[in-house]
């Protein structure tokens, strides 16, 4: 004989007393049991703009604000955040873990991507996991390196000086 018990999705994580009675025609019998009940582990993760791309400058910081949110009805205890990043990256997170997460809290989390200085200008993949006690959850960024807009600017500049230098060659050549 199986017993199956559904809880509401409200109930409150405890111990809940069951009775059961079996009846057939030759017996019948009743037995008093324990139901735990431990909660649901959920978690949200995401951005207060659902935003999930940052800009970066080659070896600058870059910052991101995303919310933990636990949606379950259990409080997640050591909450840690882990993070799969390209080659030389560096991601920290501030703070490093929440040390509890009651159901229906919410926290923000502030994340700091560092790209190297020898990273090329492109787009690129970061994962963020969010590992709860028994759940985990993921978001994934995009992050787009740049590069510093000076030497474009010093760029132009060799490539005027270039030019104004054959002009004055050719004024001067050109006309004596």
């Amino acid at each position: 004989m199986a017993v199956v018990v559904n809880p509401p999705p409200t109930a409150q994580p405890g111990k809940y007393p069951v009775k059961v009675r079996v009846k057939s025609e030759k017996a019948e019998a009743d037995a008093d049991l324990m139901v735990l009940l431990t909660g649901t582990y959920k978690l949200e993760v995401g951005t207060a703009t659902g935003m999930l791309s940052l800009t970066a400058m080659q070896g600058k910081e870059a910052n991101l604000s995303f919310y933990v949110k636990n949606s379950g009805s259990a409080t997640h205890n050591n909450v840690r955040f882990l993070s799969v990043k390209p080659e030389n990256w560096k991601v920290e997170f501030k703070p490093e873990s929440v040390p509890s997460l009651a159901p229906g809290d919410i926290k923000q989390i502030e994340v700091t991507v560092t790209p190297p200085e020898e990273a090329l200008v492109g787009d690129y993949a970061v994962s963020l996991s969010v590992e709860g006690e028994k759940t985990t959850k993921d978001m994934d960024l995009r992050v787009t390196v740049k590069a510093s807009t000076a030497w474009g600017w010093i760029g132009i500049g060799v490539i005027i000086a270039v030019i104004a230098g054959l002009v004055f060659l050719f004024v001067r050549s050109g006309r004596e």
